[in-house]
């Protein structure tokens, strides 16, 4: 939720690249999931961001919580 609140704000701040992120996800995307598509966008092509790495470092340790 953190994660998408900040990508939220960076695009109503006017971040570029967020806004071609949130202009990749097809117009035909459910409501509730451009925010999704907009973040795996993001990662994709912009690995280096402060919210891809927090991105990578929350799906990193939800997979070190379901391994044990």
């Amino acid at each position: 939720q953190a994660i998408l609140k900040q990508l939220n704000l960076l695009k109503e701040s006017g971040n570029k690249k967020v806004k071609e992120a949130f202009a990749r996800v097809p117009e035909n995307t459910a409501p509730e999931h451009v925010q999704e598509e907009a973040l795996a966008y993001l990662a994709q092509h912009n690995p280096e961001l402060g919210i891809v790495k927090r991105l990578i470092a929350w799906f990193r340790d939800a997979i070190r919580n379901i391994l044990g």
